[in-house]
């Protein structure tokens, strides 16, 4: 029996007990135990060796994946859910489709489903990708037949078993066969539901960032799709939106280099019914198009398009229509693809009914279809225009194909600031990739009349334009003569012109003939323009041909034929006759060339004088023939000569004139590298009557500058012979012959003589003659003991006069 004192102690030792437990069971302590032990557990099933569940874990992907699989580290997990860690996962492709893998993912966070953790088979409820790299890839079999590598999906064996399926921010490629396209999927979120029961749906969540491999990889838009396809009954539901995305970057997606159309593009679309007859309805909107070079439209309103359509996902075959709802631009676009997952053929068909040209004519310029900016154009289009491509398009697989046409009514162009012209009714054909606008009649605003026609070949790269006129102001078409760069035509100031012109090819190629009347063109070589008087060119492919040309240059006219060769070293070629030239005109036109060593000119050159780039780069050959060329005092006349110009120097080759009774002969070099022009003769005159005799002479002679200074540097040397030459009151002399020396100073002609030889009464003379600062000639003679001292300015027409001889 226990005592009554422990008794005691148990009676009071029971309540003090069970208070005490209560206040460490109360609620709040639960939770921080639970919380405590979640800790960790959530620490130390991490720590747990999962090796052992690798097989079981394989498995289990690939039965759910239906592909086989390989992976790195395997680490269990207990926060957020319950599950699987796995690194470096790498799951395979069908052999049939190819060698490279269908996926490579960094981490891949799976899920048990709620029957495995109970001892079930492992299943995966649920699989988080994180840094992946998916490939959808198609391959075409023996006959024929295209298969996609999802299509396992949807094999029934596959339903019970797939799991949910999240990937953030990863990437998917498009392989055709073993090469990729250039076309991937940049940042982009998927989510995919299997099944939940026998008939339930297939549910997809997408939302990515289009891009390309060849351009920086950036998003070129946001496209957010979401859908449901049911296996029972083929029902497809899908919701698709593009987000206002940057039309350059939508334009270079597809183009695949940058695009210079800008402006901002957005819709929506939804997708509803049997898999067979999809209901499609959307819109699509564009707004601020301009171009890269123009700011932004701020003023613009969206231009806003309908989409229906319908879609055969058994068949493969899409029927869209676009069609605008503005008022006042009715626009129709219909547009058909067919085999859409296997070897596609599609069709895009534009119906116009009297269509305003002017927007179509702002996007073609800003798509750089060579539609000058200054140009406005107005009129409307009716017609049917398509566009194929695929095996039915009968330009074989692969190749697009247009076809249709176009009938343009009440057209009209004009340039800012120039005339308008207003075109005939005309239609276009399109055939292949060959466009063809009927030859019309173009007017201008004064009733000027020209036919025009043209063609575009897109699979060339070629335009063919086509001009013709009996009788139109150059001004009329001035704008579009600048923008094309017609030979001799675009480089024309007012006047007329008549005749054919056609460029072909895909260069700046023109050919025709035209005459030209009353015009004028500007040279960079000289300081006025150029008055064509008379003109007829012929163009050919390589070469301008211009004959019985009547030009006018200051008070210089000339006539000749001139010819301009494409990629020639020599370029220009001439032949030209003058009748009258004053030397000072003729330096003045020439100005441009002869004139550079200004101060102001070598002051912003620190001192050097520049060689302008047309004049480095004129490379020229020809013949001048002037009837009379007057230097000062000299007149030349029946000028004839050889020019060969290369550069900054220049050659004339067989230069002969007269001057007086004396002929001269030998070439002529021009040198304009330095401040001043320099020119150099080599040669001799012949027949030069002095004196009652003749004189013949040779050497150079040399000149630099313009003006009178030229005519002061003038300096000579050489050899002559003279015969008959009297020198009354001294004596005639049958010949003499000697060195010499010109020079020109301030009072004239310096002459100096070295080595005189001379013959007179049976006798020969030796001696020297010299120029003093007063210009008279001192003349010293000998013979033997006699001798002969004389002074005269023979240059001013004086005679020498005898000097007593100092003895």
């Amino acid at each position: 029996m226990l005592s009554k004192q422990m008794l005691s102690k148990q009676m009071l030792s029971k309540p003090m007990l069970s208070k005490q437990m209560k206040k460490w069971l109360r609620p709040g302590w639960l939770v921080i135990y639970f919380v405590a032990l979640l800790g960790w557990a959530a620490w130390y099933v991490p720590q747990l060796n999962a090796e052992r569940y690798r097989e079981k874990i394989h498995t289990g992907l690939e039965s759910a994946l239906g592909r086989k699989v390989s992976f790195g580290t395997l680490q269990f997990q207990l926060l957020p859910v319950p599950g699987f860690t796995i690194k470096d996962l790498i799951i395979g492709e069908d052999p049939a489709i190819g060698p490279e893998p269908a996926a490579y993912v960094t981490t891949l966070r799976g899920r048990p489903r709620l029957s495995a953790l109970l001892g079930g088979p492992l299943e995966f409820a649920s699989v988080d990708l994180e840094e992946t790299s998916v490939n959808l890839t198609r391959t075409e079999g023996n006959a024929n037949s295209v298969h996609w590598n999802f299509s396992a999906l949807t094999r029934t064996q596959l339903k019970g078993s797939f799991p949910v399926i999240h990937m953030l921010g990863g990437r998917v490629n498009f392989k055709f066969g073993d090469t990729k396209t250039v076309f991937y999927l940049l940042n982009t979120d998927a989510d995919l539901w299997p099944p939940s029961d026998e008939g339930g749906p297939w549910t997809v969540k997408v939302r990515a960032e289009p891009a390309r491999t060849d351009r920086p990889s950036h998003g070129f838009g946001t496209v957010v799709a979401r859908g449901e396809w049911r296996p029972r009954d083929g029902a497809i539901t899908i919701d698709l939106k593009l987000e206002k995305s940057e039309l350059s970057d939508i334009g270079t997606l597809f183009q695949g280099a940058e695009s210079e159309l800008h402006g901002r593009i957005w819709g929506e679309a939804h997708l509803a019914g049997p898999a067979d007859r999809v209901g499609i309805a959307g819109r699509l909107n564009v707004d601020d198009i301009h171009g890269w070079n123009q700011p932004p439209n701020q003023a613009s309103k969206p231009f806003a398009l309908v989409l229906s359509g319908a879609l055969d996902a058994r068949n493969q075959t899409l029927d869209m229509r676009a069609y605008s709802v503005a008022t006042g631009f009715p626009f129709d676009l219909r547009y058909r693809v067919q085999a859409f997952l296997g070897r596609p053929s599609w069709a895009v068909t534009a119906l116009l009914d009297g269509t305003p040209l002017g927007p179509f004519a702002d996007t073609a310029r800003h798509l750089g279809w060579g539609i000058p900016a200054d140009l406005a154009i107005e009129g409307s289009a009716r017609g049917v225009l398509g566009y194929s491509i695929g095996l039915d398009s009968g330009a074989g697989e692969g190749v697009g194909r247009f076809e249709g046409g176009l009938r343009f009514t009440g057209v009209k162009a004009a340039f800012r600031g120039g005339e308008t012209l207003t075109l005939a009714d005309t239609g276009l054909t399109v055939t292949g990739s060959r466009a063809a606008l009927a030859p019309a009649e173009l007017t201008s605003s004064n009733g000027e009349k020209a036919i025009f026609d043209a063609a575009i070949d897109s699979s060339a790269a070629s335009v063919e334009v086509g001009l013709q006129t009996e009788g139109m102001a150059v001004e009329t078409l001035r704008p579009l003569l600048t923008n094309s760069r017609i030979p001799l035509l675009s480089h024309l100031s007012g006047g007329t012109w008549n005749g054919h012109i056609r460029r072909a090819g895909n260069s700046d190629v023109w050919t025709g003939e035209i005459r030209v009347k009353e015009s004028s063109l500007r040279f960079d070589g000289f300081g006025e323009p150029v008055q064509l008087l008379l003109a007829e060119a012929q163009l050919e492919p390589d070469a301008a041909n211009v004959r019985r040309l009547s030009v006018k240059a200051g008070s210089i006219e000339a006539q000749g034929d001139y010819r301009y060769e494409y990629g020639s070293p020599i370029p220009h070629q001439f032949h030209f006759t003058a009748a009258g030239v004053e030397g000072a005109a003729l330096e003045k036109l020439l100005e441009p060339a002869l004139n550079r060593g200004g101060l102001l000119n070598k002051t912003l050159n620190f001192g050097k004088v520049p060689i302008p780039e047309w004049l480095h780069g004129f490379h020229a050959a020809g013949t001048l023939q002037v009837n009379s060329l007057a230097l000062g005092a000299v007149t030349l006349s029946r000028l004839k000569t050889k020019v060969e110009w290369a550069g900054e120097k220049g050659v004339l080759p067989g230069f002969t004139a007269q001057v007086g009774t004396a002929t001269l002969t030998g070439d002529v070099n021009v040198d304009l590298l330095g401040a001043r022009p320099r020119y150099e003769f080599l040669g001799k005159a012949t027949g030069l009557a002095w004196r009652g005799g003749f004189i013949d002479t040779e050497g150079t002679a040399s000149a630099a500058g313009a003006g009178r200074d030229l005519l002061a540097s003038v300096a000579a040397k050489g050899t002559f012979t003279a015969k008959n030459v009297d020198l009354a009151p001294i004596r005639r002399f049958p010949s003499a012959q000697g060195p010499f020396e010109l020079s020109w100073g301030k009072t004239g002609p310096a002459l100096k003589l070295t080595a005189l030889t001379a013959t007179a009464d049976g006798a020969t003379w030796v001696g020297t003659a010299d120029t003093a600062e007063n210009g008279e000639v001192s003349l010293h003679l000998t013979s033997g003991e006699r001798s002969i001292e004389a002074v005269g300015a023979i240059f001013r027409g004086n005679s020498f006069q005898a000097v007593p001889v100092q003895r």
